[in-house]
């Protein structure tokens, strides 16, 4: 009579296993990896969740460098088998504030802030200034399309003064506020912008009192608000795919705590507003689930990997994907796929992915330390024999 109840046991982690290796994205062959990034948070940034940006091939990740010696910051670009390369040293070797807050999806363009100023940072070590004139007290720029021809920047979110808002700025047009000509005079912010540099994601408000509201924005189609997930009355837009039919971010109620329960959503074109969950599942697959708060900021090329940081225990950087279908700690993602030395590390933020979904970057604390790095992550395609061994493990592990 219990040769059923095994055998049904044996089915579902057979099931499971396979389901796993058929469900993970499509995260290629290459070898598994974890590196350190002599990449640091800025000073002259308050959060860290815009401080580094990654190109669409995961060989760029763009932030700020610390010099060794005067511990001073400047914008800087990481690149595989380059390293470090400081940005705008041709203007000024050691300006008031530099920071690289993204990089274009071929990795020749970072775009961010200089000496309070949006800039494009050009290869020779000058920069472009991409702020509109007269510009507000401060600008910065914080996306670029694919080829660095379109600069996405803000132009201080204030309702009152000269302010644009939320930019485009390219070498023909010049800056051009997105909400010109759209009727809208609140509170317009940019976070994303897409390959082509055609459409934009972000946060508005209509006013200081008002909750705010992701949006999506297009030449033809001028400003659209995405919504909520049901029953929250506020929504934010952290990242676009580059194909820009995803929008990534999350949504809660206005006036709750940060302790309070908030969704991550997926918006698509195609299906609109999708609730991605507050489920984590910790250690394996196989392991338990807890619920935590959700914040996305980075989302793959298609759409189907998205990234993030959650809430649990306290900070801990997150992974999603279609095939998944719930959120998985990447530094457990990162184990069980067979990268090694993580032990008593906390990834507690990814900040972005690449456009195939297997190179995650982010900020983590090493074993007894306090001071956060930033890191490089390539995930491997899983071997079906340690997927294998894991689901008869689990089978042992039942019978016993």
């Amino acid at each position: 009579m219990r040769a059923i109840p095994r055998f049904s046991t044996f089915v579902r982690i057979v099931g499971l296993t396979l389901g796993l290796l058929i469900g993970l994205p499509a995260l290629g062959r290459a070898q598994a990896s974890f590196e350190i990034l002599p990449l640091a948070p800025s000073l002259s940034v308050g959060t860290r969740q815009a401080m580094l940006d990654i190109s669409g091939d995961g060989t760029t990740v763009g932030g700020s460098l610390v010099d060794p010696t005067t511990f001073e910051r400047q914008a800087g670009r990481w690149d595989v088998g380059v390293g470090p390369t400081p940005l705008g040293t041709a203007v000024d070797p050691a300006p008031f504030t530099s920071v690289a807050f993204g990089v274009s999806g071929d990795g020749s363009t970072l775009v961010g802030e200089f000496d309070d100023r949006a800039a494009r940072f050009e290869p020779d070590g000058s920069v472009t200034f991409v702020a509109p004139q007269p510009s507000a007290s401060f600008t910065g720029a914080i996306a670029t399309s694919r080829d660095g021809s379109v600069v996405l920047g803000n132009d201080s979110s204030a309702f009152t003064g000269p302010s644009l808002g939320a930019f485009l700025w390219d070498e023909t047009n010049g800056a051009r506020a997105l909400r010109a000509g759209t009727g809208f005079d609140g509170s317009l912010v940019g976070r994303g912008l897409s390959d082509d540099g055609q459409v934009v994601a972000g946060i508005l408000q209509d006013s200081n009192s008002d909750p705010s509201q992701a949006y999506r924005w297009t030449e033809s189609g001028g400003i659209q608000r995405l919504g909520t997930t049901p029953g929250r009355d506020f929504s934010r837009a952290f990242a676009i795919s580059a194909d820009g039919t995803t929008i990534v971010g999350d949504s809660g109620s206005s006036g709750s705590s940060s302790f309070e329960p908030k969704e991550a959503f997926r918006w698509t074109e195609a299906g609109g507003m999708e609730d991605l969950g507050r489920s984590i599942r910790l250690f394996s697959p196989f392991g338990p689930v807890v619920e935590a708060n959700v914040t996305p900021f980075g989302v793959s090329g298609d759409g189907s990997v998205v990234v993030g940081r959650s809430n649990w225990s306290p900070d801990t950087g997150v992974i999603w994907t279609e095939a998944w279908g719930e959120w998985r700690r990447a530094r457990d993602v990162l184990v069980f796929l067979g990268v090694t030395g993580l032990e008593g590390w906390d990834l507690f933020e990814v900040l972005d992915v690449s456009d195939d979904g297997r190179v995650i970057t982010g900020w983590a604390t090493p074993p007894r330390q306090i001071e956060s790095v930033a890191f490089r992550a390539v995930i491997p395609e899983p071997s079906t024999a340690l997927l294998l061994g894991l689901g008869l493990a689990a089978l042992g592990a039942r019978r016993r």
